[in-house]
């Protein structure tokens, strides 16, 4: 009741902020051509392979080889016919995943590499798929498992194979229709998110979606409205906050410089130095770690420690100088690897903390301290301050959290309507994979448990795919996402994942705030779910030739034989004895291809 009153409070303010925040973001982006999309190639890369271990960056890299630049052996073009063979590429599964010692890791790996080498023929694909499902649900059922737990959790070959067929077949729906609500919800909680303070160390921000991600410390700012000089000396308006970081500072001047552009075809903010241009003065150039040390802490320079006070000012972005933070950075260096060269992070009482902030000759002598940016972490507070801050929480922060809440509102609704209300956009691939599954309850005598059907189509398509893409924009979206971003965004998945469940566990004072915050809303949107899941279900069955026309991974399918062609050596026996006086033809084959085993690796050129 506190919070609906609250809410009630603050609904004319959000209203407010939302027109101003619709103006800005159609300043910014206009239409729907504009939507930076990743190529399909891309968008395929991102999700067979999201990692970021050093295996898997290698492995990506040699699948990325251009086709001429690879030679397929004798032995490769044969073991990969050999996995065109339904029966023995379904005992290739089986056997791997008999083997308690392949993890799900390895099982993720082998369904991106089987995705790759037979997506060509996507027909065949989606036989196999739910040829496997179907094994996978006898196996599961048979267990006396709870049928609600099924498809819960990724740890099978096919599990997996059913989130890359998604992503496969829902690639050009998400571009004409889901993607533009996708990014303007993200364009919204990032112009949001850059009106008010953001903690460059920590990652909370003032208006962040996240309780547990708010900056709780009253940071005095001001908004700044100037001008940047670009390289080429074009000026552009910029809007800064005299709280920013230098580095935050930086990337807004190159977004406005590069406005509406890619976030890959955007230069690195390590590629230039920034100038204050002082009305009467000396031009300052603008460094980050300027401030002393005292005792073992660096605070990070902000706007506001070089007094910018001139009421319009104006910067100048200019070229590296040799004394630069960042001078033994290329001006092409990646901006994720440039940051990775010049910060190292690491966890102290769940606040991030940055240490070795410079690679340079001069500052490796310094000695060793820890930075901070807005909020020093570890400060000793009073029993005093805690209460005052209890009840600060209550009030100040609360309505804050509503206001952002209520400005973000409409995009959220964009989103979960796109998703849950276009009946007639339904791509071809999800009514093909409901009616499987509601076959499926039908051969298992389910079909009169609804919320069962219910948390299976939950389990495959809103858990598998969409909360990805969701969490994950920066997969389909040329973007640049900051955990500030990713922290508003898990709060978004979970609404979306609450209003998929068919159990309401009932909400109490004690409940989290992200859950209360949209306790009002999740009936209605539960509403929605539950009618558009009906309205599948009431569709014509899904004409296969959906399955026709789809472009290739555009990754190397060669490599990716290879490299299902060293798994199978490993199961060498098991493989052999698992065909079984059945199946001849299938072990000579096999059996002559593993004698030549040494020649699997493909030549590169």
């Amino acid at each position: 009741m506190h919070m609906e009153k609250l809410e009630m409070r603050v609904a004319n303010e959000c209203k407010d902020a939302f027109t101003a925040l619709q103006m800005q973001l159609t300043d910014d982006h206009g239409n729907v051509a504009e939507i930076p999309f990743r190529p399909f190639s891309d968008f395929m890369a991102s999700v067979l392979f999201p990692g970021t271990e050093a295996d898997t960056k290698d492995l990506l890299a040699r699948l990325m080889a251009p086709t001429s630049k690879v030679v397929e052996t004798p032995r490769l073009a044969q073991f990969k016919r050999l996995l065109r063979n339904r029966s023995f590429l379904q005992k290739f599964v089986e056997v791997v995943e008999a083997d308690p010692h392949f993890d799900v890791a390895n099982k993720c790996k082998m369904a991106s590499l089987l995705v790759i080498v037979i997506s060509d023929d996507m027909s065949y694909l989606t036989e196999v798929l739910f040829a496997l499902m179907e094994k996978l649900i006898d196996k599961f059922l048979a267990k006396k498992n709870h049928p609600q737990l099924l498809l819960r959790r990724t740890e099978s070959v096919a599990d997996k194979l059913l989130t890359h067929w998604l992503n496969y077949c829902c690639y050009q729906y998400l571009r004409n229709n889901a993607g533009q609500a996708i990014f303007t919800l993200f364009s919204a909680i990032k112009q949001q998110l850059d009106q008010g303070p953001q903690d460059e160390i920590t990652f909370e921000a003032k208006s962040s979606l996240n309780n547990e991600k708010m900056l709780r410390e009253t940071i005095e700012f001001t908004t700044i409205c100037g001008t940047v000089r670009d390289l080429n000396k074009k000026e552009h308006p910029v809007t800064l906050l005299t709280c920013d970081s230098i580095k935050q500072a930086k990337r807004k001047v190159i977004e406005s410089v590069h406005r509406g552009k890619p976030a890959s075809q955007i230069p690195p903010i390590e590629s230039f130095d920034l100038m204050y241009i002082r009305t009467g003065n000396t031009p300052t150039i603008l460094r980050e770690n300027q401030a002393p040390i005292v005792e073992g802490w660096r605070k990070l320079s902000t706007l506001a420690d070089y007094k910018i006070e001139d009421p319009q000012p104006v910067l100048a972005m200019i070229p590296l100088s040799t004394d630069s933070e960042h001078s033994s950075l290329s001006p092409t260096t990646d901006r994720r690897k440039a940051s990775f060269l010049t910060t190292k992070r690491y966890r102290s009482k769940g606040n991030l903390i940055t240490a070795g902030m410079n690679t340079s000759e001069s500052e490796k002598s310094e000695e060793r301290h820890q930075v901070y940016h807005l909020v020093k972490p570890g400060n000793d507070i009073s029993e005093t301050d805690t209460l005052l801050s209890t009840k600060m929480m209550s009030e100040v922060f609360l309505t804050r959290l509503l206001s952002t809440k209520g400005t973000l509102q409409p995009y959220v609704d964009d989103l979960l309507c796109t998703v849950f209300m276009s009946r007639e956009r339904v791509p071809p691939c999800v009514k093909y994979l409901f009616d499987f599954l509601e076959r499926q309850a039908q051969r298992h005598n389910l079909l009169h448990n609804q919320a069962c059907i219910h948390t299976w189509k939950n389990n495959s398509l809103s858990l598998r795919f969409w909360m990805n893409v969701i969490k994950n924009p920066q997969f389909l979206l040329d973007i640049d996402q900051t955990p500030c971003i990713d922290s508003s965004l898990n709060i978004v998945c979970g609404i979306f994942m609450d209003s998929c469940s068919t159990s309401d566990k009932g909400l109490t004072k004690d409940s989290p705030i992200n859950k209360l915050l949209y306790a009002k809303d999740i009936p209605r949107y539960r509403k929605q779910v539950q009618k558009h899941y009906e309205q599948v279900s009431s569709l014509p069955p899904a004409p296969l030739d959906f399955l026709t026309g789809l472009p290739p991974t555009g990754l190397n399918s060669t490599v990716a034989v290879s490299e299902l062609l060293s798994i199978a050596n490993k199961y060498q026996k098991q493989l052999q004895s698992s065909f079984g006086p059945d199946s001849p033809s299938l072990n000579l084959k096999f059996t002559s291809i593993i004698d030549a085993s040494l020649m699997t690796a493909p030549n590169f050129v």
